[in-house]
């Protein structure tokens, strides 16, 4: 299986859109792999 890449640009604005959402307090590391498709 090909390993997949990772965007970091995507990453950092996904996790500044689950804290802008949702509040600093819910972000975490699962929420911002699953909004990426990653976990």
């Amino acid at each position: 299986m090909p390993k997949q890449v990772i965007d970091p640009e995507k990453l950092v604005s996904q996790a500044y859109a689950i804290a802008s959402r949702d509040g600093i307090s819910a972000l975490s590391v699962r929420k911002v792999a699953t909004a990426c498709g990653i976990a």
